[in-house]
């Protein structure tokens, strides 16, 4: 991750046909979009500790429009962290964890490496949850995955919101544990 590549990515983003948003219940569309919309600011070889992806707008919908990208990087020696907003907007410095303070190379997971294919399957589980609580779902807030150097063991956790009004809401934290299983946490 270079500042380098930031300007010529945000060229592509801009000028190409590439969404400002990816639908986090629709595997299709993360599977088509989101390793590229990464792939213009991450290299394969990059040392991913954290992706935290989110929401710009207060109006919660099932598309997430912003990352937040904690990696180690090597030039520095430490962790470092940026926002990459899938829009095009130019990718802003982050703040790194208190968590990844102490991160080396090997506490990330190779970009290339990082494997994309359950975030819709446990959004949507989570989704079921809460219906099945009775609860309408008015989007996703959040999805973080941290790598530990082992993608096979990342680990996948959620937050969905329920808007009762327009000042009003409740916010439903679910966790995916070593089976693969979604749990909403307490």
């Amino acid at each position: 991750m270079t500042a380098a590549l930031f300007g010529a990515a945000i060229v592509l983003v801009s000028c190409g046909g590439t969404p400002k948003s990816v639908d986090f219940t629709d595997q299709g569309k993360i599977d088509k979009n989101l390793r590229t919309m990464l792939g213009k600011y991450c290299q394969p070889d990059d040392a991913i500790i954290e992706l935290d992806f989110g929401t710009t707008n207060t109006k919660y919908t099932n598309s997430v429009e912003s990352v937040d990208v904690t990696y180690f990087d090597t030039k520095s020696n430490a962790p470092k962290a940026i926002t990459i907003y899938f829009s095009g907007q130019e990718p802003g410095e982050s703040i790194v964890s208190q968590a990844y303070k102490g991160a080396n190379a090997q506490s990330g997971t190779r970009f290339a490496d990082i494997d994309f294919s359950k975030i819709a399957s446990n959004v949507n589980a989570g989704i079921k949850i809460m219906k099945g609580n009775g609860l309408v779902v008015s989007g996703i807030e959040n999805y973080v995955m941290v790598f530990n150097g082992d993608p096979a063991k990342a680990r996948h956790s959620f937050e969905l919101r329920n808007q009762t009004s327009p000042t009003e809401y409740f916010s439903y934290e679910f966790e995916v544990d070593s089976k693969g299983e979604v749990k909403e946490v307490d």
